[in-house]
């Protein structure tokens, strides 16, 4: 079956060759592809590959200056899939101190701990358990600086899940422990776009409400352009930023 994560991953893996300009190298990614044995005819059409790796760059700098801030730091990315972040963003340390959690689905982490199994500082959760687990199966001590990390290009994330995991660990953090969420998305463009850009707020269709009630600081938005394959969905990335805390509304 094919999948936008399959198309992702080829993506990664061939970068070097198709898009030496972008200087995006996966090491990871190649070798991932390869047992897996993925079709290397499975792929975005041009446009969005290259949209795909431009944004997966952003993100990469953005977590890579997270740790830099935070060399201990704790990543979790959620809706994984195929994904090789930590692999890449380990080969630009000499000896990254920093901890790795991906999350995704149970079908998929088994498939994936098959050929990247964890280690000391990596490891795979799958997300097939109440919320509630989840948290407590990430092993963080509360008082770690946090990046929640999503690809919404190459995997889908429901935004009331997302919402519903903030909300607990906004909640059970230390202090002013630093909480980011790096995502990039597609949203569609509405009647009120003009509004909110005037504000300087993207319209995030169904991801506005998941954000705002949590009450995060939006630091910086990047567009990528619109989705070849809809002209309505617009390629962003944002980077939401939790250092202060805030009550949040009791979980009902």
């Amino acid at each position: 079956m094919v999948s936008t994560e399959m198309m992702a991953l080829n993506a990664r893996a061939d970068a070097v060759q198709f898009w030496p300009e972008m200087y995006f190298y996966d090491r990871a990614a190649i070798v991932l592809s390869r047992l897996l044995n993925i079709d290397a005819g499975v792929r975005f059409c041009p446009l969005d590959e290259r949209r795909y790796l431009r944004a997966n760059h952003w993100l990469d700098q953005r977590c890579l200056a997270f740790f830099n801030q935070h060399p201990k730091g704790l990543g979790v990315e959620c809706g994984a899939g195929l994904s090789t972040r930590f692999h890449r963003l380990s080969e630009r340390h000499d000896w990254p101190q920093f901890s790795w959690v991906d999350i995704d689905s149970e079908e998929s982490i088994a498939l994936k701990s098959k050929v990247m199994p964890a280690i000391d500082n990596y490891r795979l959760i799958a997300s097939d358990q109440q919320v509630e687990e989840l948290v407590n199966a990430i092993y963080w001590d509360r008082s770690t600086p946090l990046m929640i990390v999503i690809d919404g290009l190459s995997h889908g994330v429901d935004a009331e899940w997302l919402k519903s995991l903030m909300q607990i660990l906004l909640t059970q953090r230390c202090g002013n422990t630093p909480i980011r969420i790096f995502v990039i998305l597609e949203a569609s463009p509405t009647w009120y776009e003009k509004i909110f850009s005037r504000m300087g707020l993207p319209a995030l269709g169904r991801w506005q409400s998941a954000f705002s009630s949590l009450g995060g600081d939006i630091h910086s938005i990047k567009y990528f352009g619109k989705n070849t394959q809809n002209n309505k969905e617009m390629v962003m990335g944002l980077v939401l930023s939790y250092r202060c805390f805030r009550q949040l509304p009791k979980r009902r």
